[in-house]
């Protein structure tokens, strides 16, 4: 009889868990059995205390499994927020560098192999990838024997599936679900990929700036309750509020969002402020807003969920402010658009081993900017938008 794991908190859990594993082997599994072997893309959002943030982002992972039928798609996050990305990438790929035996050394029923990664923005960072506590890997289900229960399930076509765990070697794309190259997607995500033996891992580019994104975002600012009376009048104005980023090219991309919007808008002035880490702040914005004679002030969130930072920029609003953007259809079709590009990306070259990424200092060089983001181009700062 197999003794139950106290590893799975309840039922629905380990159900969960089975469901989700079902899911990916029947993702590579047509009518006539033959496989398909498209990359899992992964969605991974930085984590957060508010409990509403990850139920915000399950929410557009399922939007994004609803557009497109049969590609596995999951959900990640960088902290706080079970799973993490390192146990995801565990789950699809099997053990990192981290946790694997010295190379050479056989690794299940296949050999090892070495690490390195290939990323679509062109970075590459160092090995690495097991979670806070020093344990990466999601749980198996044990058998009675001790061993791991690889149960079986039947596909539509009747051929058996196992459920243990994805096959070995299986590739990802990691989507961030940021709006910017910060330190998140250049470091973070960098090193949980090159954690990955044999280039397995490629990484997208952040959401922003596109015009999808720009869609969400003027969306949520009507259902709020902005009209096309509020763009023709003189006395509206925005704050795109974001989280903030103490990286150049993350900055330089929320300009360029709120740029954008503004065009969107009809013309109507968008100035971008940050929760922490830069300037100006929302209040600041306010006041810079407030000296063009712009007092009828609404706040856009440039949030994927529910938050503390979402929460303060919108305390600060004097008149309306749009919600996170969470599950927006234009935000899902991002997410894969992406992805697509990533895919793109990966299949045209082959896996090269990239050097380790070096973390920011004071007198580092910025990296390069994603081959696959769009050009930047000159955009005014908050102080020359003031002084205008």
């Amino acid at each position: 009889m197999t003794e139950w794991d106290s590893t799975f908190d309840s039922t629905a859990e380990l159900l969960g868990m089975i469901t989700t594993r079902l899911g990916a082997q029947l993702s590579h599994v047509h009518r006539n059995g033959v496989r398909r072997d498209r990359p899992t893309l992964v969605a991974v959002g930085h984590g957060s205390r508010d409990p509403r943030a990850r139920a915000a982002l399950a929410d557009l992972v399922e939007r994004v499994r609803e557009l497109r039928p049969g590609l596995d798609v999951r959900l990640a996050h960088i902290e706080l927020n079970p799973p993490l990305l390192p146990d995801v990438l565990t789950d699809l790929t099997g053990p990192t560098s981290a946790d694997a035996p010295p190379a050479g050394v056989p690794v299940g029923p296949g050999p090892a192999l070495p690490t390195g990664v290939s990323t679509a923005a062109g970075h590459a960072g160092p090995a690495g990838g097991s979670a806070p506590d020093g344990h990466a890997g999601p749980p198996r289900v044990s058998a009675g024997d001790g061993h791991a229960g690889p149960a079986q399930a039947s596909a539509a076509d009747g051929h058996a599936v196992a459920l243990g765990g994805p096959p070995a070697g299986r590739r990802a794309v990691l989507v961030p679900l940021l709006f910017g190259p910060g330190y998140h997607v250049k470091y973070d995500l960098t090193a949980a990929a090159a954690a990955v033996p044999d280039g397995r891992v490629r990484i997208a580019a952040p959401l922003g700036p596109h015009p999808l994104l720009v869609e969400a975002l003027a969306d949520r600012l009507a259902e709020a309750g902005w009209t096309s009376a509020d763009s023709a009048s003189r006395s509206t104005g925005v704050v795109l509020a974001a989280a903030g980023s103490r990286d150049r090219e993350g900055l330089a991309a929320v300009r360029r969002i709120a740029a954008a919007l503004s065009e969107r808008l009809g013309g109507v002035p968008v100035v971008p402020a940050y929760a922490s880490a830069a300037t100006p702040t929302v209040p600041e914005a306010l006041r810079v807003l407030a000296a063009r004679g712009r007092h009828r002030v609404a706040v856009a969130s440039c949030f994927t969920a529910p938050g503390l930072f979402a929460s303060r920029a919108a305390a600060h609003a004097p008149w309306i402010a749009s919600p996170p953007l969470g599950a927006h259809p234009a935000l899902a079709r991002l997410v894969l658009h992406r992805y697509d590009e990533a895919l793109t990306a990966l299949t045209a070259s082959a896996p090269e081993t990239a050097p380790a990424a070096t973390p920011p200092s004071s007198t580092s060089t910025p990296a390069p900017t994603p081959t696959n983001a769009p050009a930047p181009h000159p955009v005014p700062t908050w102080r020359e938008l003031a002084s205008a």
